[in-house]
Protein backbone atom coordinates (compact mmCIF):
# COMPACT_ATOMS: atom_id res chain seq x y z
CA UNK A 1 0.00 0.00 0.00
CA UNK A 2 1.03 3.31 -0.90
CA UNK A 3 1.60 6.25 2.14
CA UNK A 4 -1.97 7.85 2.02
CA UNK A 5 -2.18 11.71 2.29
CA UNK A 6 -4.81 13.38 4.84
CA UNK A 7 -8.01 12.84 2.56
CA UNK A 8 -6.75 8.87 2.01
CA UNK A 9 -5.50 8.74 -1.34
CA UNK A 10 -2.27 7.48 -2.43
CA UNK A 11 0.41 10.06 -2.68
CA UNK A 12 0.66 9.38 -6.33
CA UNK A 13 -2.89 9.38 -6.76
CA UNK A 14 -3.08 13.09 -4.85
CA UNK A 15 -0.43 14.59 -6.65
CA UNK A 16 -1.73 13.51 -10.26
CA UNK A 17 -5.03 15.29 -9.83
CA UNK A 18 -3.64 18.48 -7.74
CA UNK A 19 -1.47 19.14 -10.59
CA UNK A 20 -3.82 18.45 -13.16
CA UNK A 21 -5.72 21.45 -11.57
CA UNK A 22 -3.01 23.50 -11.61
CA UNK A 23 -2.11 22.64 -14.97
CA UNK A 24 -5.35 24.16 -15.86
CA UNK A 25 -4.00 27.36 -14.72
CA UNK A 26 -1.41 27.03 -16.95
CA UNK A 27 -3.01 30.35 -18.93
CA UNK A 28 -2.62 32.43 -15.64
CA UNK A 29 0.40 34.14 -15.10
CA UNK A 30 3.38 32.33 -13.02
CA UNK A 31 2.86 33.82 -9.72
CA UNK A 32 -0.72 32.90 -9.58
CA UNK A 33 0.00 28.75 -10.66
CA UNK A 34 3.04 28.52 -7.89
CA UNK A 35 0.75 28.55 -5.06
CA UNK A 36 -1.35 25.74 -6.49
CA UNK A 37 1.78 23.91 -6.79
CA UNK A 38 2.88 24.66 -3.54
CA UNK A 39 -0.31 23.91 -2.09
CA UNK A 40 -0.38 20.01 -3.96
CA UNK A 41 3.11 19.56 -2.10
CA UNK A 42 1.98 20.66 1.37
CA UNK A 43 -1.27 18.47 1.31
CA UNK A 44 0.03 15.39 -1.24
CA UNK A 45 3.19 14.29 0.59
CA UNK A 46 3.77 12.76 3.97
CA UNK A 47 3.74 15.47 7.19
CA UNK A 48 4.93 13.00 9.96
CA UNK A 49 8.51 11.00 9.89
CA UNK A 50 6.87 7.88 9.76
CA UNK A 51 4.31 8.72 6.98
CA UNK A 52 7.98 9.81 5.07
CA UNK A 53 9.40 7.20 5.93
CA UNK A 54 7.12 4.56 4.53
CA UNK A 55 6.89 7.43 1.39
CA UNK A 56 10.24 7.25 0.76
CA UNK A 57 10.44 3.22 1.05
CA UNK A 58 7.60 2.83 -1.46
CA UNK A 59 8.98 5.02 -3.61
CA UNK A 60 12.82 3.81 -3.44
CA UNK A 61 11.07 0.40 -3.41
CA UNK A 62 8.58 0.64 -6.96
CA UNK A 63 11.76 2.29 -8.47
CA UNK A 64 13.86 -0.72 -7.78
CA UNK A 65 11.33 -3.05 -8.75
CA UNK A 66 9.53 -1.20 -11.18
CA UNK A 67 11.51 1.11 -13.85
CA UNK A 68 13.26 -1.64 -15.74
CA UNK A 69 9.80 -3.47 -16.87
CA UNK A 70 9.32 -2.25 -20.52
CA UNK A 71 5.86 -2.95 -20.56
CA UNK A 72 3.76 -0.28 -19.62
CA UNK A 73 0.93 -2.12 -17.97
CA UNK A 74 3.05 -4.35 -15.82
CA UNK A 75 4.92 -1.33 -15.24
CA UNK A 76 1.75 0.38 -13.87
CA UNK A 77 0.62 -2.71 -11.80
CA UNK A 78 4.34 -3.00 -10.72
CA UNK A 79 3.89 0.50 -9.03
CA UNK A 80 2.48 0.14 -5.71
CA UNK A 81 3.25 -3.46 -4.96
CA UNK A 82 5.78 -2.34 -2.28
CA UNK A 83 3.87 -3.35 0.72
CA UNK A 84 5.19 -6.24 1.79
CA UNK A 85 8.57 -4.69 1.67
CA UNK A 86 7.67 -1.33 3.45
CA UNK A 87 6.02 -2.26 6.43
CA UNK A 88 5.97 -0.59 9.90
Amino acid sequence: MLAQNATGQSTYACWGGCYNVCFLLSSRPIVERYPCYFNCLASCFPQSALESQLYYCHVGCSAQRCLQIKDASAREKCFGGCGDACKT
